[in-house]
């Protein structure tokens, strides 16, 4: 196994802790894995830990189209020329460039992990609805979508990103030794200045904008009012440092606010402060948080989603909304006043670190995500590249011919489809392609949405004309064939071609003999030599022979014919159903 984490320019932070981890599982497992990232700080972690990084500038921070251009071209020819088996992408601008330079590439498997969309909660209505476009152009690339809440799946599943089975949610964690003491309370409380009745107030994380740390400092400077030994210590470094030091000079925060820089000792810190405040805009899952959390600190934090799901709507920390600077700085003033129930919180809030953000959760849902994704996408058979000369180069003609020809009927049928019944107009569904990869295959609905899948009892799908399911529009479409005319954009991608086995459903791979499986060397087809055989009126084991006998005899001839053919039998309407009866629901 070889793992290739792109996360690119991304600057240090919360994700960048997961990845590190991610990476050291993977390391344990015994795979070949290495970051490709620029960032000085990431790197250096990585060598400390001995992970292999990978030096190459092809993704930035700032959307600049013809550099952008570039550095996809670039990615691309390094995939190309490095056998990766799975390329697991960080952060929305590596995300999207990083996957598509991998599909473009022909990596075996793709995932990606949503640390925090390109939009958040706060966004305008223009740039969420962009955003959300790219995202959902992006989600074709990759077989899995991780997102770090449950919020953050919800959210996407509701814009179109993915669907059901491609998004998986899998929380962050971080592990306990994560916050470990190295020196005591007293200890670093007397290094940083503060005296032992001082009421510290800790953030830690990027300064940068988005985290609210303006607000908090506003906040803390109406607290001050009531209780004047308020200290606030902003530990991290960022492109607002300079703003929110010029804030820090306001007269009701002299010689408060302490600026700790980086710090590598998050656990000596919080032992060290009295509470915890992340008043951010916006977070994918806060690791601040967590590390909040596992120290059983009192917490105030903004009622984002994450923040919601994880303090389990306010039973483990104080939340107030974003913005609200006097919501914060009363929060503040309670927490500070009323220690009995400051402690109460932190308990709560280690009792849900503990049952469900440890490392050792995290890491063993992503260990099955990976175990899964690599079963249904790496090869079942090795494929059979040799294809009758000429093959692949019809398909691509006579598709794309097809596709401008009947570009108003296409037009046409789908309008059709979701004026006769509530629904979607195309049908989605993953099917095996070449090597047993997944594919979505494309065709017009024929079915109410949400019919059940119903199978007889050797696999095979249940096909009968008094079918009711089948809508009556999709009763014609089936009994015409133009319910298949979508497959022709499978065709010109090259998930399918013209003539090849038909494309079947992963699970009925099970009912396959060891013979069978050769009808996955190559493309599945629109048509093929059991279709002009009989169709859905032979049982589906002579289906699956004749499929086997087309591999073998498979020739550029062959095919020519087999079309032809196909039209006969189009146009008589044969085969389109079962004679027999459905035997069991699947």
């Amino acid at each position: 196994m070889k793992l290739l984490h792109i996360v690119g320019e991304s600057k240090f932070g919360g994700g960048s802790v997961v990845i590190v981890e991610l990476a050291r599982m993977a390391r344990d497992l015994g795979w070949d894995v290495e970051v490709l990232t620029t960032d000085s700080q990431l790197i250096g972690v990585l060598e400390e830990q001995g992970i292999g990084v990978v030096y190459l500038d092809a993704i930035w921070r700032d959307i600049r189209p013809m550099k952008d251009l570039r550095g996809l071209w670039r990615l691309y020819r390094f995939l190309r020329s490095n056998p990766y088996t799975l390329v697991h992408t960080h952060t929305s601008k590596a995300g999207f460039v990083g996957r598509l330079a991998a599909r473009m590439a022909g990596i075996p498997v793709i995932v990606h992990t949503v640390h925090g969309f390109a939009f958040h909660e706060q966004s305008r209505p223009f740039a969420l609805r962009s955003y959300a476009r790219l995202e959902r152009l992006a989600a074709h690339w990759c077989h899995r979508i991780f997102t770090v809440s449950e919020f953050h799946r919800r959210w996407g599943l509701e814009l179109g990103i993915g669907n059901e089975r491609k998004m998986v949610a899998i929380a962050n964690g971080i592990s306990p030794d994560r916050v470990m003491q190295t020196c005591s309370r007293d200890e670093i409380r007397t290094k940083l200045g503060a005296k032992p009745d001082d009421f510290v107030v800790l953030s830690i994380g990027r300064l940068a904008d988005g985290k609210g740390l303006d607000d908090l400092l506003a906040a803390a400077a109406s607290a001050r009012k009531t209780v004047g030994h308020l200290k606030v210590w902003l530990a991290g470094t960022g492109p607002q440092q300079t703003v929110l030091e010029e804030l820090a000079k306001a007269p009701q925060l002299e010689r408060a606010v302490q600026f700790l820089g980086f710090r590598d000792d998050p656990g000596n810190l919080l032992a060290a402060s009295d509470l915890v405040a992340l008043p951010s805009l916006r977070e994918g899952l806060s690791i601040a948080l967590l590390e909040a959390m596992a120290m059983e600190k009192a917490i105030v934090a903004t009622t984002i989603g994450s923040n919601r799901e994880v303090t389990r709507d306010g039973e483990a920390a104080l939340l107030v909304a974003p913005r609200d600077r006097d919501a914060l700085a009363a929060a503040m003033v309670r927490l500070a006043g009323d220690p009995h129930y400051a402690k109460a919180l932190g308990e709560k809030a280690g009792s849900i670190y503990r049952s469900g953000y440890t490392n050792r959760i995290m890491l063993d849902h992503y260990r099955s995500e990976y175990e899964k994704v690599l079963s249904e996408s790496l090869p079942v058979v090795p494929a059979d590249t040799h294809d009758p000369f000429g093959k692949r180069a019809l398909d691509i003609l006579l598709s794309g011919t097809a596709l401008l020809i009947f570009s108003p009927v296409l037009a046409i049928l789908a309008i059709a489809v979701r004026m006769s019944s509530p629904g979607p107009a195309l049908f989605r569904q993953e099917r095996l392609g070449r090597s047993g990869r997944l594919f979505t295959l494309y065709k017009f609905r024929t079915m109410a949405c949400g019919a059940p899948d119903i199978r007889n009892a050797d696999g095979s799908a249940f096909s009968s004309s008094d079918d009711p399911r089948v809508t009556r529009l999709g009763a014609f479409l089936r009994a015409s064939s133009l319910d298949e005319l979508p497959q022709l954009f499978n065709v010109f991608k090259g998930d399918m071609s013209l003539v090849g086995p038909r494309p079947e459903l992963p699970d009925q791979i099970r009912f396959y003999s060891e013979s069978d499986k050769r009808r996955l060397c190559v493309r599945p087809g629109l048509t093929g030599l059991a279709q002009i055989s009989g169709r859905n009126e032979i049982p589906w084991e002579r289906r699956r022979q004749l499929d086997v006998e087309y591999v073998e005899r498979r020739t550029l001839p062959l095919d020519v014919s087999l079309l032809f053919q196909t039209v006969s039998f189009v146009l008589r309407r044969q085969g389109i159903n079962t004679n027999r009866q459905k035997e069991s629901s699947l």
